[in-house]
């Protein structure tokens, strides 16, 4: 398996915060290797940044979050998958929240889709920038 040979393990997760949780915790004892996150952000699965974004900084796992911005020519990163809207159809998606965009952070305009999550990004990279080896106050 390519992973175990992996100095970093990216892997995806679009779930809940409970299972990120989960799913870190055995990739952590399964390959101890550092961990990014490559796809992660999905509003409408119950997956949110208020969650996720800490729990990624408290475990130390990169976390990529593409979409940034929505696009006027290309909304899709908004909007849900055609497959959440065939598990709502089939009855399997009472926990989906459609009135929340999937993945991007700022709208056409560039302001920001919550405000709230921007600070929380901002306050958490600040703290990540504090804790990094060679920068800020190390040892408090």
């Amino acid at each position: 398996m390519a992973a175990a040979r992996s100095d970093i393990v990216s892997y995806h997760c679009y779930r809940d915060f409970e299972f990120q949780v989960r799913r870190v915790a055995y990739l952590r004892r399964r390959f101890g290797r550092p961990l990014i996150n490559t796809e992660w952000m999905n509003r409408i699965t119950g997956n949110r940044f208020a969650e996720c974004y800490p729990l990624f900084f408290l475990e130390r796992v990169g976390a990529v979050s593409w979409g940034l911005v929505r696009s006027r020519r290309h909304p899709s990163m908004s909007e849900p998958w055609p497959a959440l809207w065939t598990r709502y159809e089939k009855g399997e998606g009472n926990d989906l929240d459609f009135t929340l965009w999937m993945h991007e952070i700022y709208r056409p305009s560039y302001r920001p889709y919550d405000p709230k999550e921007v600070d929380l990004i901002k306050r958490f990279n600040a703290l990540a920038d504090e804790d990094a080896p060679g920068r800020g106050k190390q040892g408090e």
